[in-house]
């Protein structure tokens, strides 16, 4: 059982935002949408930043998420689990607990599996555009692109456009590729990996709209890269967690987890 614990695979659906919002297969649409470049984004980069600080700051009520996760691996029958995610919901799920936990696959549970895969969904479950594996926080800890813009501008590449639809809805989108000459002079000690992606805020009021990236973390035991994405609302001026979507993978296993509101 403990090479079952190996493996992950899961599906996740999407939820689409109240307000403006850009799936996709709009991106790809020129027709749809205005999309203009942005100029030399460091000065708006810092203005986001302190934005989301202040929201990263602020107290939430606890709320209650549905996870659900597939795991799967070459030499194993697939199996998934589930349960109730109980956090503080903000730009990220904080202090997060597993309630109603079930299981569904063809394998015997014992006590310590079941540890395992709550540690999985939990892991999952606390991912956000600044933190990675928040529930682990403290020993793999991952460089965000959005926490000093000064620092993102020197690790990363950076890119930033306006998109507009056609009624002048619009948001902020960047875009956060890692500089491969970082590598070498990355700091180690400090981070474990990094997590790089697109990033959306609200033209007006600069708040994170939504976030889609990965995070890699080389000396995480199971899984160490991750491909993510968060949608949020808005509620009391701060966005919060809508549904989160993962998707993870090492060797010949996959894990695939879906979290929704």
């Amino acid at each position: 059982m403990a090479l079952l614990l190996l493996t992950l695979c899961h599906e996740v659906a999407a939820q689409e935002h109240q307000e403006f919002s850009i799936p996709e297969e709009m991106e790809d649409s020129i027709s749809v949408l205005s999309i203009k470049p942005i100029r030399k984004p460091e000065k708006l980069l810092k203005r986001i930043i302190e934005r989301l600080k202040i929201d990263l700051q602020q107290e939430h009520e606890t709320c209650s998420y549905q996870i659900e996760a597939s795991f799967s691996q070459d030499a194993l029958m697939p199996f998934s689990a589930s349960g109730i995610v109980l956090a503080e919901a903000g730009v990220g799920l904080d202090k997060a607990r597993i309630e109603d936990f079930r299981y569904d696959g063809p394998y015997d549970l014992a006590f310590e599996d079941t540890v395992h895969i709550k540690s999985f969904l939990l892991q999952f479950a606390t991912l956000s555009p600044v933190h990675a594996h928040k529930a682990y926080w403290e020993t793999y800890k991952a460089k965000s692109p959005l926490l000093n813009a000064k620092e993102t501008m020197r690790c990363y590449d950076v890119t930033a456009d306006s998109i507009a639809d056609g009624i002048g809805r619009s948001v902020i989108r960047f875009c956060f590729a890692w500089k491969e000459k970082q590598a070498k002079d990355f700091d180690w000690d400090h981070y474990n990996g990094e997590i790089t992606g697109t990033a959306y805020f609200d033209s007006r009021t600069l708040r994170l709209s939504g976030f889609k990236g990965k995070v890699y973390l080389p000396s995480l035991k199971y899984i160490t890269r991750l491909h993510y994405q968060v949608d949020y609302y808005e509620r009391e001026k701060t966005p919060v967690v809508r549904c989160l979507k993962v998707q993870g993978t090492k060797d010949d296993m996959e894990i695939r987890a879906t979290i929704r509101k």
